[in-house]
């Protein structure tokens, strides 16, 4: 018994990863359809400095697009866990592709996870600041 209890708990381990990976594809195919070509005007705000850039909103996260365009932003994981980039939603709407580490209350707070966050409006406002 003690054997197949370790398989069952190796593979609830180990198939959670692979379970985020398919969660992920079938949001960024779901969003490439749904908008494919709309692009958003993304602004973050960190320690009191703003970055504006584009954003494909069925490409990168916001995190990625944020630091490719040359922002200095908080992350660890990037696998929505640590919430380490977690920031307030402003204006626009996100769609989140994986979620472990916000509660309902903080996300209908506004806050979401840059790394997982990915804009569905023109335009997006993110504040890093506001706790």
């Amino acid at each position: 018994m003690f054997i197949y209890l370790s398989f069952w708990a190796s593979t609830q381990v180990c198939n959670a990863p692979i379970e985020d990976a398919r969660t992920a594809v079938e949001k960024h195919l779901a969003r490439a359809q749904q908008y494919a070509g709309q692009v958003s005007d993304v602004t973050v705000t960190v320690a009191g400095r703003s970055s504006r850039f584009e954003l494909s909103t069925d490409g990168e996260s916001i995190l990625d697009g944020a630091l490719r365009n040359g922002a200095d932003l908080p992350f660890s994981c990037k696998g929505g866990v640590c919430a380490t980039c977690r920031a307030r939603l402003l204006e626009g709407e996100v769609e989140l592709d994986i979620n472990h580490a916000l509660g309902e209350k903080e996300l209908e707070e506004g806050l979401i996870l840059t790394c997982q966050a990915h804009p569905i409006t023109d335009r997006v406002v993110l504040d890093f600041d506001q706790p």
